[in-house]
């Protein structure tokens, strides 16, 4: 077993500690009981079935694979969990391929896609490699680099350059701002061959990628071709039988001036080919949001969490006029209904108990599609996690949830420290008897060295432990 500086252990504690202090693990606290409108909803009778509308519980090779965060765990049948591990790749440089207990297959949740065998994705460590991972050996997931990070900055570079920057700014922004522009939104598998993905504007200074913020990327599965969808500009995209669907607000750039501005009378909810032609407005006249004065975030947060379910769009208004709560719509068109009585941050709709999942601004809620009844499921515990990606999932009567936040690394302790600095990787909420838990991760050593230098390091590690816990009932969910 590789061994490890006392650093990393010290580092490693202050990430635990600074992540309970902000969850409030340990602090749970009594909370008058819920007002439920209506019975817990039901239980589906196949219990064991995978659910895989989500990116948190999906069906790789036939196992039910929970992505929690940053991290993939297997749901087996007696309901432990068990950690995928990385054949052939690490994130970091002190993950040392020979090393099980750190070498974790680890990407960003909202940045990547599963689907059946494949994963496609980016890591969090400033690269702009863009990632195939083999799934079909969960105990070693191979990995290799789709598109080079060398090509990707080319490819934008000259994307910024056709829409009117010059070579040199062109060249600088995509090597200086690439990372970012790939954060942000997850890639999106159109079932046709292709990965799609609309670029991110969130940098410290907008004014450098205002030529290509929010464009739409499509890349082949095989990593062989790459291309724009012209004249598309996506703050909120979702793509799916052959169609993409997309809002923009009226963006638009003058490469001359290096401005942006927005036209209202071109906003709205639109649909278009695959290729980008034949655009049709479904919704006109979406106006941006005046909140802010950031343009970037009138491109992202006026029409939120838009996807594709059935042959519905789904999506929450938070435009000059939307009211913040989920509506849909239909891929045709016609007149948006709305779906939750409350105000939405996100949503999960589990199709096949015809039940929608939301994130009130304090509560968790479930609505029974079928009559429309809204119950009150869990009090908020936290303000700023769950409101990006799909962060729930249902599978085997629980509600998963999948939180980036939680979970930043492994904890080192000798043997005998107390529990609770284990890390928290993640959540869930148990349908039937109303109970949330969190999925602990525990990892110690036996041994205590001192290295030449004098420094402390440890050694021969036990085999992790990862376990549920109860946390909270509906009565005590106030964290």
């Amino acid at each position: 077993m590789k061994q490890f500086k006392n650093r990393l252990l010290s580092f490693s504690l202050a990430c635990i500690i600074a992540s309970l202090a902000m969850s409030g693990c340990g602090g749970n606290s009594e909370s008058s009981a819920v007002k439920s409108y209506t019975s817990a909803p039901a239980v589906s009778s196949d219990s064991r079935a995978v659910r895989a509308y989500s990116s948190v519980v999906s069906s790789v090779g036939g196992s039910p694979v929970y992505f929690s965060g940053t991290r993939l765990f297997v749901i087996k049948d007696d309901d432990s969990v068990e950690m995928v591990q990385v054949g052939n790749g690490v994130q970091y440089k002190e993950k040392a391929a020979g090393s099980e207990a750190l070498n974790e297959f680890v990407f960003s949740i909202g940045n990547s896609v599963a689907a059946d065998t494949d994963a496609y994705g980016t890591y969090l460590d400033n690269s702009m490699d863009i990632y195939h991972w083999n799934l079909t050996d969960l105990k070693a997931v191979s990995e290799e680099v789709l598109v080079p990070a060398a090509t990707v900055k080319e490819f934008i570079a000259k994307r910024a350059m056709d829409n009117g920057l010059d070579e040199k700014s062109a060249k600088e922004m995509a090597e200086d701002k690439g990372t970012d522009l790939l954060l942000g939104s997850g890639f999106i598998n159109g079932g046709d061959g292709y990965l799609y993905k609309s670029l991110n504007a969130f940098v410290e200074d907008q004014g450098t990628v205002d030529a290509v913020a929010f464009g739409v990327m499509k890349i082949s599965l095989d990593g062989k071709e790459m291309s724009f969808i012209d004249d598309l500009r996506a703050g909120s995209l979702a793509v799916g039988n052959g169609f993409i669907y997309y809002y923009d607000p009226g963006y638009t750039y003058d490469p001359k001036s290096g401005s942006v501005t927005f036209d209202s009378s071109k906003a709205g909810l639109y649909r278009a080919l695959a290729d980008g032609s034949k655009k049709t407005a479904l919704i006109s006249g979406i106006q941006a949001t005046s909140s802010t004065d950031l343009w970037s975030d009138k491109m992202k947060n006026t029409l939120k969490n838009l996807r594709l379910i059935n042959t519905e769009l789904f999506y929450i208004d938070n435009s000059e006029n939307g009211d913040n709560c989920l509506y849909k719509l239909s891929t045709d068109g016609g007149t948006p209904e709305k779906v939750s009585e409350n105000k939405c941050d996100n949503y999960y709709y589990d199709r096949e108990g015809h039940t929608l999942y939301y994130f009130g601004e304090d509560a968790l809620w479930s609505r029974n599609m079928d009559t429309g009844e809204e119950t009150e499921l869990l009090k908020r515990f936290s303000e700023s996690v769950y409101t990006g990606g799909e962060v729930m999932a249902v599978y085997g009567g629980y509600l998963y949830f999948a939180d980036a936040d939680r979970y930043s690394g492994v904890s080192y302790l000798k043997e005998g420290e107390p529990y609770y600095y284990a890390h928290i990787c993640g959540e869930r909420f148990n349908l039937k008897t109303e109970e949330l838990e969190d999925l602990y991760y525990y990892s110690y050593y036996t041994k205590t060295e001192t290295d030449s230098s004098g420094a402390e390091i440890y050694s021969d590690a036990k085999a992790p432990q990862i376990t549920w816990g109860k946390v909270a009932t509906q009565k005590t969910t106030s964290r």
